[in-house]
């Protein structure tokens, strides 16, 4: 197609990076878990997996065409996303589109378990109009916002809903990731190391804005 690569970031087992690959999108996948891109290669062997950090991304400037980051923030806490931000900016290129979803609320939850399994992490919800303000900060434009309901039963009492926002890399302003080359948070990382995220069926998606990426990169 022409257009360039899109990144999967804290891409899980792989669902939606095999999404677009069978829409005709050039993809890879990266995920900070180790056994998340051992599932995800072994599902779609197709597809370039790697490890990695959303926090400090290995990859050169202006790489990317497109990033999607579905769920990929929940576990960061809202100070982290500027540099998250700024990172992404970095790596895209000129008029780049980057998708991102997350859990509507203010809240910071804890749950005992996830999927049937017992974890001890954090899951932070945001408010819409603060990641928009912080997307907009790291120099995005906000391009379409999309709201619904809460799918699974485990977030009906706790999340206002989901969020998924397709925002465009701005044009003309200065190039410089200008990120710290801050430490993972270690704590997440032995979760996902213990297996816990080691599963193999696919994720609930929704693909309203993942449709509208699709068209613009392909020019449809």
């Amino acid at each position: 197609m022409g257009h360039g690569q899109v990144c999967d970031m804290g891409c899980g087992p792989g669902q939606i990076a095999r999404y677009l690959r069978d829409a005709g999108i050039e993809v890879r996948g990266l995920d900070l878990s180790p056994a998340m891109v051992k599932q995800a290669r072994q599902l779609n062997p197709e597809i370039r997996f790697q490890i990695g950090d959303m926090m400090k991304l290995d990859f050169p400037d202006q790489t990317l065409a497109g990033i999607v980051a579905c769920y990929s923030i929940v576990n960061s806490p809202e100070s982290s996303l500027p540099t998250v931000f700024r990172g992404l900016w970095g790596v895209l290129r000129p008029g780049g589109l980057l998708l991102i979803s997350f859990h509507i609320g203010n809240e910071i939850v804890h749950p005992d378990e996830f999927l049937g399994k017992p974890v001890a992490m954090k899951f932070f919800f945001f408010q819409p109009s603060a990641i928009s303000r912080k997307l907009e900060a790291a120099r995005f434009s906000i391009a379409e916002v999309v709201e619904r309901e809460p799918i699974l039963p485990m977030w009906s009492t706790r999340a206002g809903g989901h969020t998924f926002l397709l925002a465009r890399l701005k044009l003309g302003a200065q190039r410089s990731r200008d990120v710290p080359k801050s430490a993972s948070d270690s704590h997440f990382q032995y979760v996902c190391d213990s297996g816990v995220f080691d599963y193999k069926y696919c994720l609930i998606i929704d693909t309203i804005l993942l449709a509208r990426l699709l068209q613009i990169l392909i020019g449809t």
